[in-house]
């Protein structure tokens, strides 16, 4: 059975609920997984970039980099 992720106590039965989905897509970058692990639950690591989908065109391409000295990861848009 699907279980519910909202709950309204105070609405009734005539009543009309309108909610606003925003899909964001978090990008985190961890050396805490292999390549075939399946994450099954929250990501301990905080997301290094964040972006609404519903800003992007149809089709967008990124570049992810990471610097060989410092050791970190950076994205650009392509």
């Amino acid at each position: 059975m699907p279980t519910p992720v909202l709950y309204l106590s105070d609405i009734g039965d005539s009543s009309r609920v309108t909610a606003k989905f925003t899909s964001v897509l978090p990008i985190y970058i961890t050396s805490d997984y292999e390549e075939t692990d399946i994450v099954r639950g929250q990501v301990d690591t905080p997301a290094m970039w964040m972006q609404d989908l519903t800003t992007l065109a149809q089709s967008t391409t990124w570049n992810l980099a990471r610097d060989p000295t410092t050791g970190r990861y950076s994205i650009d848009h392509a």
